[in-house]
């Protein structure tokens, strides 16, 4: 989904410059904001809530984290796996790419007619 918001993002550059009007860079920033709250929705999508961090005994880190099946020499699950890209949906990518796609949908016409004038 990231990479599509980046691909939507140089979408609307591209059309704003090419039809010449600083709008259609506005009206892409919107839906940046829509792929940023499906990223918040994540848990939701997949159907699976985050897992409670639970300390393993034999490395006293967390179960659901990387770290611990690297320093007990597994290979990490499939569950941990999609536990940690719903955090960094929640917490990172779906926050940034709608605040991103905020200020765009709010003054992106700003924004292009500056560098197309």
């Amino acid at each position: 989904m990231s990479i599509i918001a980046f691909v939507v993002f140089l979408l609307g550059i591209f059309t704003s410059v090419k039809c010449n009007d600083p709008y259609w860079f506005q009206r892409f920033g919107s839906i940046l904001v829509g792929i940023g709250i499906i990223l918040l929705a994540r848990t939701f999508i997949t159907g699976e809530d985050l897992k409670t961090p639970i300390l393993g005994s034999d490395t006293g880190l967390n179960i659901f984290g990387e770290e611990h099946y690297e320093k007990i020499g597994e290979t990490i699950p499939e569950f941990v796996i999609n536990d940690i890209e719903s955090r960094r949906a929640i917490g990172i990518y779906g926050p940034i790419i709608s605040f991103v796609g905020t200020l765009i949908w709010g003054f992106g016409d700003l924004i292009i007619a500056y560098f197309l004038n």
